[in-house]
């Protein structure tokens, strides 16, 4: 630019919270510089900010970094350069940075750009995708029991006997407890996680960045809900009464609400028109994904090994529950399916950034394999099925359930990797 530089105006496409935006200005040596403040203009989340210059910069090359996080909680960084050449302009040497104050008053009408904080880990590495996979892996194992118990062996109970559909109960209810500390586990690491995101690894544990973090912040919430929703689920499993279908119905109240969480702390929950039609309908997503492949993964992993152990008709057993899964599966499937083409019109705006932009490519990833499973589903529902009652037929669909249970995994893992990258 050929005029001096006076102020730098950061406009982001969503509104951002502005505890957690700040800017580091380095000269073409690469040292920071203090030069002004950050304001956000207006209150509140707010999508500009400006950073007024205590000094008139007439010449030189410099770079702008900045970091902040949205309403879904994702921390986001990035940078840009530019040249200031102002012609026949005095020259008057930039202040030195000094150290902003750590911790700036508490009602401070200024955000004072800040020493830059490396975050303990970028949202896009492996252990970041790692927690995030094995939160949705025991969330659709949360869903996934309740809807076996429910959609799946309550109603085959006309076909098999007493003593094995206990026993199913019994293997269910421990699924449902381990699936219950997975995601409680997972949880935990995601909150270091994200302390470190927010906060850099020096101030992760102070307790009022803490307590603001949890309890004003959309993610904070929304981990916060998730946190007790796990733990009443866990306790609500192992109870033991003489109706048991109560607990199963308290945990069912609870897995959805603990399902429903991702979709405040998502994508979803930083779209500022009519919000509340896409966190439903991410909600309503992953609940059908977990009742599909959640709940196939409960009938594998819990309900056929107790079969085998305990019933003396154990195909026949097995092709009652596959038959009463088959009908739930392909209407979790569509639900599912048609939620995620939903999501996906939301998010991307051009059907070109399907393979423009990283969130593009990476949605188009998700929605083959998607693809991929219901095929395997739709082959183990229209071939497998019918032919069950021998043992033949049952290993055939054992091990056409299990190449299914792994696609899905692999979906898990590509939604992991979908929610921590920026949509455009």
């Amino acid at each position: 630019m050929r005029t001096s530089l006076t102020e730098i105006r950061l406009t982001f496409t969503q509104a951002v919270d502005p505890r957690y935006t700040s800017i580091t200005l380095l000269d073409s040596a690469g040292q920071p510089l203090e030069l002004g403040t950050l304001t956000p203009v207006g209150q509140g989340k707010t999508r500009e900010f400006v950073y007024r210059m205590s000094t008139p910069v007439v010449s030189g090359s410099f770079v702008v970094r900045w970091k902040t996080a949205g309403a879904d909680g994702h921390v986001v960084s990035g940078s840009f350069d530019f040249v200031v050449d102002v012609p026949n302009a005095v020259t008057v040497a930039p202040p030195a940075r000094t150290t902003a104050d750590p911790h700036p008053p508490e009602h401070s009408e200024h955000h004072v750009a800040e020493t830059e904080i490396e975050p303990l880990y970028r949202p896009d590495s492996l252990v970041w995708i790692l927690a995030r996979w094995l939160n949705f892996i025991g969330l659709m194992l949360m869903v996934g029991a309740v809807a076996f118990r429910f959609l799946v062996l309550e109603r085959s109970d006309d076909r098999v006997a007493d003593d094995v559909a206990l026993a199913i109960d019994r293997a269910t209810r421990n699924i449902a407890f381990i699936a219950a500390l997975l995601a409680l586990g997972a949880n935990l690491a995601r909150f270091w996680l994200q302390s470190g995101s927010l906060h850099g690894s020096e101030r992760m544990w102070d307790p009022a960045l803490l307590g603001a973090m949890i309890l004003e912040t959309g993610w904070g919430k929304a981990w916060l809900a998730q946190c007790a929703a796990a733990i009443a689920y866990a306790v609500a499993v192992r109870l033991r009464t003489e109706q048991p279908l109560e607990s199963w119905i308290a945990a069912a109240v609870l897995a959805v609400a603990a399902g429903s969480t991702p979709a405040f702390a998502g994508h979803a929950a930083a779209v500022e028109q009519m919000a509340l039609v896409p966190i439903v309908n991410d909600a309503v997503h992953l609940l059908a994904a977990s009742t599909w492949l959640g709940t196939l993964a409960v009938l594998l992993l819990a309900a056929v090994p107790a079969i085998v152990r305990v019933s003396h008709q154990p195909f026949n057993d097995t092709a009652a529950l596959v038959r009463a899964f088959s009908p739930i599966a392909l209407f979790a499937a569509a639900v599912a399916i048609f939620t995620g083409t939903v999501s996906a019109f939301v998010h991307i705006k051009a059907v070109s950034e399907l393979w423009t932009t990283p969130y593009g490519k990476t949605l188009s990833i998700k929605l083959l394999i998607v693809m991929l499973t219901a095929t395997t589903g739709a082959y183990n529902w229209k071939v497998v099925s019918p032919r069950l009652g021998s043992e033949a037929a049952t290993l055939h669909i054992r091990r056409s359930a299990l190449a299914e249970i792994v696609i899905a995994a692999a979906i898990v893992a590509v939604t992991a990797v979908l929610v921590a990258l920026p949509l455009h």
